[in-house]
Parts: structure tokens; sequence; C-alpha cells
């Protein structure tokens, strides 16, 4: 097995927030962050991968809500991770969920995650080599200027 490509190092940085309106059962939370990738250890020109620098650089930010009342929680989600090179290629998200707790440890969730891909950029190029223009949210793989739809259904137990 060998290595197609190897990426250097990276540097991340996020902060968040969240305030919880406790007597409205409501909270609200959000996140931003930047990412640097240096893929000039990549063994490809790094114009092929959209930098002139030898950095992909990425941001994200993430805003979202919960709502509950009585056993039964709604939330909604939406976030963007941009690509703040060249291409300006970007990845927009939004979620949609809801809960119900059976008891203080089981709950029962669904989700609705639509993931939308904007712009061109070095997806085009190297989409059969796995590497994307932004990096892909929740795990899905995402066409150029495609989309993807998620439903997740399940039961959450705390042990």
């Amino acid at each position: 097995l060998t290595n197609v490509f190897k990426l250097g190092d990276y540097s991340v940085w996020n902060l968040g927030g969240k305030y919880v309106f406790k007597d409205l059962g409501l909270t609200l939370n959000g996140s931003f962050g930047r990412a640097s990738y240096d893929v000039n250890g990549a063994g490809l020109a790094a114009s092929l991968v959209g930098v002139t620098d030898g950095k992909l650089k990425v941001s994200s930010l993430v805003l979202g809500t919960r709502y509950e009342i009585g056993a039964m929680a709604f939330l909604a989600q939406w976030s963007e991770t941009k690509f703040r090179n060249e291409s300006r290629g970007k990845n927009q998200a939004y979620t949609l969920g809801a809960e119900y707790s059976l008891s203080k440890r089981t709950t029962l969730y669904t989700r609705y995650e639509q993931i939308k891909d904007k712009g061109v950029g070095p997806a085009v190029t190297l989409a059969a080599t796995g590497i994307r223009e932004v990096p892909p949210m929740a795990g899905a793989a995402i066409t150029p200027d495609g989309k993807v739809s998620l439903l997740g259904v399940g039961v959450r137990h705390n042990f």
C-alpha cells in the first residue's frame, strides 16, 4: 500500500459560544474557525490544488438553535465551510432535527441534512483522487456544484 498524497503540517483554530435561555427552553450556539493545510509535501504542483503559496486555507461558520418543550426537542443548524484560496468554493449545509426523551438516558432522534457545493476549484481537477475543493461535511462526498441529502433516525442510550 502506497500513499498517493502526503500532506504536511496543518493548523486550525475555532472559537465558539452557547447561550441558554433556561426559562424559554431555548439554546443558541455558534462557532467560527479557520484552518490551513500545507500541501507542499503532496507531490503535486500547488497550482493543481488551486493554490499558489502551497497552503489550502479553509474557514467555517456554524449557527444553531435548540428548543425544548417537555420531552421533545427541536433543533436547526446552518453551516458554511469555505475554501479561501483562489477558487473560493464553498459548501453550505442545513440540518433540522427532533428528539424525544423516552427516559433520563434514552432518546429517539431524527435528523435531516442537506449539503450543497458552490463554486469551482480543485475538485473539478482532482475529483477522481478524492481531493475536494472543500472538505466534506458529515462524511458525505459531494460532486462539484452538487448536493447531498442525508436522513438519520435512531435511538441514543447513555450508559
